[in-house]
Formats: C-alpha cells, structure tokens, sequence
C-alpha cells in the first residue's frame, strides 16, 4: 500500500487506497512491488524529459519573439 486509510472494526480490516498491491505469496510481494517502482521511476524519468524539453522549446521561443 503506499498511501490510504486502514479502518479495523472487530475482526474486519478495511483498507481504502489508490495504490496496493496483492501477493498470494509474502515472499513475492516484494519483488512485485519493487518492479512496480522500477515502472514508475521509468515513467518519472520520461515525464521530467519530456517537461524539460517542452520548457526548452518554450524559452527558445520567446527568445525568437524579441
């Protein structure tokens, strides 16, 4: 789970998130998750360049305006 709310009323465990992951084995669990943020990073990355380049293309243009 990376961020949510556990609610636990008697013998009940309520879990509300946007991002989980489920295992059947413990043992899995954290190669699973550990891929994910492997995605996730990848995904950053590709973001920030993307940002970056945008940003570039933006300043170059008003630098042409004047």
């Amino acid at each position: 789970m990376d961020v949510g709310t556990l609610v636990k009323k008697g013998s009940d465990v309520l879990v509300s998130t946007r991002n989980a992951v489920k295992a059947a084995e413990l043992g899995k669990l954290k190669q699973v998750v550990v891929e994910q943020y492997d995605v996730l990073d990848e995904r950053e990355k590709l973001v920030r360049s993307a940002a970056a380049k945008l940003e570039a293309s933006l300043i170059r243009r008003f630098v042409e305006l004047k």
